[in-house]
């Protein structure tokens, strides 16, 4: 017998509570006609949903989505890139490095194509590249006096590996290493020397954050990174500021807050056109002017208004070669079918 989809786990939790399908839409600021459609399996629950209807009826995310079973444990001494994984974010007082290290700027291009690989959905040579990638950079920490210039060095581009980490972690589903690379990402960032660093650390911790539906700590935790560089001048300080906006005007039209999110976006649109910043000073943080515009369809898809959002996605044009062009056709295919809902009438059992 098939389990039940997660629609089906969404009407038995809203049942459970003794919620309509009305009262379901009103706690997640989602339209009744989503709720109706996923409930009857004619429409996917996207990621957002799925994390609003889960903390909306206080239930295990992992469960709506079929992920309650338990799984085996990845060994750290078994073979495979999750093991690797789980083995080497404990080993960061121990690295275990037998051969000579490579000088800090090998280790820096390795961080790159780390990135390059991330970017393309490469991850399985991604989990590959990053053992001996980190365990090279540990102990290289060991082997620095922390407050040097040199210590910041490695910091740096360890905060930068552990970004990677949790990329790569995430996409193997391992939450715990995803935490801890989270939580090494800040201290690393602290270390560097780098007043922005700590801000880009706490911009990739509300991926994990938002992962799990706290949009509101989410959006708390990126307003205070951006509070704490609200003194620093220079367009990389103002990329940093543009990313931090992106990423605040989805978790605010996630809770519902349309108005902040368009202002953010707006905002962000506005700078990007108004200013040459430099696109990706940091990794994973892109002030780009088509990231404004990618963030400023979202901003309509998450309000559930698929209509604005294909209107502002056929606004953006690339080049056929521009290598991001498949994200706006996504756009396009995504809202397609939200515009189309809205246009016909939907059945709304309880």
């Amino acid at each position: 017998m098939a389990p039940p989809h997660i629609g089906a786990r969404i009407a038995q939790a809203r049942k459970a509570a003794g919620w309509t399908q009305a009262q379901l839409s009103q706690r997640t600021h989602f339209s009744v006609q989503l709720v109706s459609a996923v409930e009857q399996g004619r429409k996917p629950a996207s990621q957002a949903f799925a994390t609003a209807a889960a903390r909306a009826l206080n239930t295990d995310l992992r469960w709506l989505l079929g992920q309650d079973r338990v799984h085996r444990q990845h060994d750290p001494e078994q073979p495979g890139p999750a093991g690797e994984l789980r083995a080497v974010i404990d080993a960061w007082d121990d690295p275990d490095i037998h051969a000579p290290l490579d000088m800090l700027d090998v280790l820096a291009k390795r961080i790159v194509a780390g990135e390059r690989l991330r970017h393309r959905g490469r991850y399985d040579e991604l989990a590959v590249l990053l053992p001996p990638l980190l365990r090279q950079l540990y102990a290289h920490t060991a082997d620095t006096t922390r407050g040097t210039e040199l210590s910041e060095q490695v910091a740096a581009l360890l905060a930068d590996g552990y970004s990677l980490m949790h990329a790569a972690a995430n996409r193997y589903g391992l939450v715990d290493v995803v935490a801890q690379a989270v939580d090494r990402h800040v201290d690393a960032a602290e270390r560097s020397g780098d007043p922005l660093r700590p801000a880009v650390a706490a911009y990739r911790r509300t991926n994990h954050q938002m992962r799990y539906g706290n949009f509101t700590a989410a959006l708390r935790s990126l307003q205070r990174a951006e509070r704490g560089i609200a003194d620093i001048a220079g367009p990389i300080a103002d990329a940093v500021r543009v990313q931090l906006a992106l990423r605040q005007s989805v978790a605010a039209a996630r809770i519902g807050d349309r108005n902040l999110a368009d202002e953010l976006v707006t905002d962000s649109r506005g700078r990007v056109r108004a200013r040459r910043l430099p696109v990706a000073p940091y990794p994973n943080v892109i002030a780009s002017r088509l990231n404004a515009d990618m963030h400023w369809m979202t901003a309509a898809m998450e309000a559930q208004d698929g209509t604005t959002a294909l209107q502002r996605a056929r606004e953006v044009t690339l080049p056929r070669s521009h290598p991001d062009r498949p994200r706006v056709a996504h756009w396009h295919l995504r809202s397609r079918p939200r515009v189309a809902a809205a246009r016909r009438p939907v059945s709304h059992s309880c």
